[in-house]
């Protein structure tokens, strides 16, 4: 049996989403929609900072669950806005904690009603699949 590469977001199942996903996630995913190197941020070395954030996704991961996570970081990437583009481009994974926690409360509640991520509900998928027999 082959080995799950666990940094392998877009194919791995979410409930098998560990800090090594998540990292994956947030560094694809800045480079597609921010158009930068994803950098943890904070004090301390480059190493430490990346230390911190793992212990500070992992704790989110135990209390919130995988789909949870990943929803709230899309809202926050979603509502993310900023003053300095150039020194801020992009929320990190702290920030979001620290700055935009009140957007878990939505996180949650889009999982628990069903929505799927990158704004595709699965009403939405449902309705794909009519074809036009079906009228």
């Amino acid at each position: 049996m082959a080995k799950v590469n666990s940094k392998d977001w877009r194919n791995l199942p979410i409930e098998k989403w560990n800090t090594n996903t998540v990292h994956a996630f947030l560094i694809d995913e800045t480079k597609r929609r921010f158009d930068a190197e994803y950098v943890p941020g904070g004090k301390g070395s480059r190493q430490q900072r990346w230390i911190a954030e793992k212990g500070m996704i992992k704790r989110e991961l135990q209390r919130r669950g995988p789909e949870v996570v990943r929803k709230f970081i899309e809202i926050c990437w979603r509502e993310y806005r900023t003053s300095n583009p150039s020194r801020f481009p992009y929320p990190t994974f702290g920030f979001m904690i620290g700055f935009m926690d009140r957007h878990w409360i939505d996180a949650e509640r889009a999982v628990q009603e069903g929505e799927g991520f990158e704004g595709i509900t699965k009403t939405d998928e449902v309705v794909t699949d009519i074809n036009d027999d079906w009228f």
